[in-house]
């Protein structure tokens, strides 16, 4: 089996509409690349949503990045800011890569 190295993965659900300013934290702390998925719909502690095709208003989406612990620590920290004042949650949890020069 290949060498596998530890890394944190941190995933994101945030309102479209605010996108741009997640990535932006993400890119200040230096994590070097992350993948945004769309969400189709969800529950959450406000209750069920759908996007509404016709603006991106209420759409959500997620993002998912891994690092090291340093890096996404230092993302969470800052993240954590825009939480005060923007919708959405953040999830960490423990990965493995093959390629760690990548993450």
């Amino acid at each position: 089996m290949p060498k596998l190295t530890p890394r944190k993965k941190l995933e994101l659900i945030v309102d479209r509409p605010h996108l741009r300013q997640f990535i932006e934290v993400l890119e200040e702390v230096g994590v070097r690349g992350y993948t945004v998925f769309e969400s189709a719909s969800g529950k959450g502690s406000r209750g069920a949503w759908v996007p509404d095709r016709l603006t991106e208003a209420s759409d959500r989406v997620q993002v998912v990045a891994v690092s090291d612990e340093a890096l996404v620590t230092a993302a969470i920290e800052a993240l954590g800011r825009l939480f005060d004042d923007l919708p959405g949650v953040a999830f960490i949890s423990d990965v493995a890569v093959l390629r760690p020069e990548r993450f």
